[in-house]
């Protein structure tokens, strides 16, 4: 049986923002786990209360149909693991666990450029990009098979690349895009190949 895989998002935090309480946008009600030891990094995990309600919809939905409607809560989660490796320090975010991150705290493109030194230049599946002109244009381009940048139509002087996906080198998990670096990892290894 092939092992189970946890997609794991990770963004890396600028030097200055190593301590949590610089990083994290709220400490105070977030509880806090130590990593064990022999892990061959240190961190912690933050963990936020989940907030749980009726779905915004459930009112609306209430007003035309018999009966009420019982039991349909929404519940959200979000948990942040701060891994300290090699001086640096990554936010590996589960859930909405993004929304606990300061966003200043954050390196401005760390997904593109993991991903891009991840994945093999001639094995690249789809490129998110956008142009600035008199009004900005978005676009996805996907080949049918994997293929160089050259078959994506990017001109590199007047397109900005968002985002990308492909096949990986060798020895490196599953990579895709940004602006976190997307990879999967065994759940039962407990480590991630791209760090």
């Amino acid at each position: 049986m092939p092992p189970t895989l946890q997609k794991l998002h990770v963004r890396l935090l600028k030097p200055a923002f190593h301590a949590a309480d610089t990083a994290l946008e709220d400490t105070d009600s977030l509880s806090v786990y130590e990593f064990r030891s022999g892990l061959g990094f240190s961190g912690r995990l933050y963990v936020s209360p989940p907030n749980q309600g009726p779905p915004r919809w459930l009112k609306f939905v209430n007003t035309g149909i018999e009966g009420k409607l019982k039991e349909i809560t929404n519940r959200t989660n979000a948990a942040v693991l701060l891994v300290k490796r090699n001086r640096r320090v990554f936010a590996i975010t589960f859930g909405h666990g993004r929304h606990l991150l300061n966003e200043k705290a954050l390196e401005p493109d760390f997904g593109l450029k993991g991903a891009l030194n991840a994945l093999r230049h001639d094995s690249l599946r789809s490129i998110d990009s956008f142009a600035i002109e008199e009004q900005t244009v978005h676009k996805r381009s996907q080949a049918s098979r994997a293929s160089g940048l050259e078959v994506f139509g990017i001109d590199v002087s007047h397109d900005i690349m968002r985002a990308v996906t492909g096949v990986p080198r060798a020895n490196v998990a599953p990579v895709v895009r940004s602006p976190s670096l997307l990879t999967q990892t065994s759940k039962d290894s407990g480590r991630s190949q791209t760090f």
